[in-house]
């Protein structure tokens, strides 16, 4: 009786990770469609209202930046606005394609001019948007394979314990 109930126990927790892992591989695609309106606000904000970035970054931000950390990060980088893109981008679970170019981005915010800076801008939101759309389509089939790995891990588990 004690063993079924450990496999049982098993089996439930494996199945748990599982479900747990996929919805962490899901918030690739939440922090992309994130990143790719947050960057869009910032290059009209720059190019139409010549908003400065310190005070744009002190405006409310999505909310999944500001639960991950995001937007904290940014707002806590008043003068050194690139140390605080980089910080800021590490809280954020991305591709590594994405990852590469944003970082690239933040190295020369608000160094560069108006246009160049809007054209980094657009950039980055190109490659959001083609990262983002290989990820949605290969996610729910991703999300599928890695509950079934989980849950086959527990029932082997369970089979052991048997």
């Amino acid at each position: 009786m004690i063993k079924l109930a450990g496999a049982c126990l098993a089996v439930v927790s494996a199945w748990a990770c599982g479900f747990a892992a996929a919805r962490a591989e899901g918030e690739k695609l939440t922090a992309a469609d994130s990143l790719y309106s947050f960057v869009g606000r910032l290059e009209r904000a720059i190019s139409a209202a010549r908003t400065p970035l310190k005070e744009f970054f002190a405006r409310k931000g999505e909310d999944y930046l500001e639960s991950c950390g995001f937007m904290p990060a940014l707002r806590s980088g008043a003068t050194d606005f690139c140390a605080a893109w980089e910080a800021a981008l590490a809280k954020l679970p991305l591709e590594s394609a994405v990852y590469a170019e944003a970082a690239a981005f933040g190295r020369d915010l608000g160094r560069l001019t108006l246009a160049d800076q809007c054209a980094a801008a657009n950039n980055l939101r190109s490659v959001i948007a083609e990262s983002r759309g290989t990820l949605a389509a290969k996610l729910p089939l991703k999300q599928k394979s890695i509950r079934a790995a989980y849950l086959l891990a527990g029932l082997l588990a369970a089979i052991i314990l048997i």
